[in-house]
This record gives C-alpha cells, structure tokens and sequence, in this order.
C-alpha cells in the first residue's frame, strides 16, 4: 500500500511538472497567438461605421464569441471586440448610436444626450504595414 502511494505521488509530480513545462512553453513561445487579434484590429480600423447597436448574441460559428450586431440604413455589421481592453463591451446598451470614422480605431458612442469615445485598444503590439512601427 505505501509503494502505490509514493507511485501515486510520483504521477501527480509528473504532472504537475508537465502543466508547468506546457504553460512556459506558450509562454515563451516564437508561435505569434496575437496575430489574430492584429488581423482584427486592422480590419476595425479600415471600416467606417455609423448605425444603432441593436442586439448582441453568443457566435457558436466562431466558438461563442461574444458579437455585437450594429444596423445602419444600408446593412447589418457584425462586430466582435476582439480582445478589446477599452471597456466598450461593457458599455454598450441596445438602442445606442454608434459611429467610427475609417483609419481610426476610436468608436464613438451617443446616448440619450451624452456621448463617450472609447479607443479600440489591444494587449498586443501589433504593427502598422504602412509605417512598420509599433502603435497601441
């Protein structure tokens, strides 16, 4: 019984060893896991916007993401936020207007009298094709 025990022991060291060695690994990794959000990022600040936030759902096509639905006069954006840190997602409430000019990354945000600019931002550094230089 007492050598099942230390064999027990042994296993769950190994794998806790392993989890460790993983998680540095990611860490530490060459593999770009920010290129995504990047890609997103550039897209967001090519596109004009200007409509009503009219619902936001759980995307099952792109494994539940989060998806803010905004409607203009012409069609229907879907807009996912994607690793945004400015707070807009918790911000926005259905009935909002909502515009952002193209070659900027700053939505602006009109309630009822009030307005408030939220800057798209993300943990990545992501880098500018044009100017080949980091920018936040």
């Amino acid at each position: 019984m007492k050598i099942l025990g230390i064999i027990m022991g042994f296993l769950i060291s190994i794998g806790f060893v392993v989890f460790f060695i993983f998680q540095f690994m990611i860490k530490f990794s060459p593999i770009d896991f920010s290129k995504e959000n990047c890609e997103y990022r550039e897209y967001l600040k090519g596109i004009s916007i200007q409509g009503k936030f009219s619902n936001v759902f759980e995307d099952s096509t792109y494994h539940e993401m989060r998806t803010w639905i905004i409607q203009s006069k012409e069609d229907t954006l879907q807009v996912y936020f994607q690793g945004d840190l400015s707070g807009i997602r918790n911000f926005l409430v259905i009935g909002d207007s909502i515009s952002k000019n193209p070659n900027s990354l700053s939505f602006h945000i009109y309630r009822n009298s009030g307005h408030k600019v939220f800057k798209y931002r993300i943990k990545e550094k992501c880098l500018e094709l044009e100017e080949g230089q980091d920018v936040e």
